[in-house]
C-alpha cells in the first residue's frame, strides 16, 4: 500500500515529496530498530516499534496522496447501466 501511494505521488510528477518522506522514514526505521534492540533484548518490542514507524509512514504518505489528488467531495450514486456496461466491457 505504501508503494502504491508512492506511485500516485510520482505519477503527479512529485519526485521531491515523495523522497521527502521517504528519505526521513526508511532512516528512522533503521535507527528506531537499533536502538529498540540495544534497550530492550525482547523480539516482539522491537517489531512493535518498526510497525509503528511504518504506520506514521503510512499516515504520512496517506495525507500527502489525500492533499495532492483532487478527489470530488461530493458522494455519488452508482448508475446499474454504467456498471453493466463497464463489466461487459471488462
Amino acid at each position: 500500500m505504501l508503494g502504491a501511494m508512492r506511485g500516485v505521488m510520482e505519477g503527479y510528477q512529485r519526485f521531491d515529496l515523495a523522497n521527502k518522506i521517504r528519505i526521513p522514514i526508511s532512516a528512522v526505521a533503521y535507527l528506531s530498530q537499533m536502538v529498540a534492540a540495544m534497550l530492550w533484548s525482547d523480539l516482539v518490542t522491537v517489531a512493535a516499534v518498526l510497525v509503528t514507524v511504518r504506520a506514521l509512514g503510512w499516515c504520512v504518505h496517506f495525507y500527502c496522496c489525500w492533499r495532492l489528488v483532487p478527489l470530488p467531495r461530493i458522494r455519488q450514486a452508482w448508475r446499474r447501466d454504467l456498471l453493466r456496461q463497464m463489466l461487459r466491457f471488462g
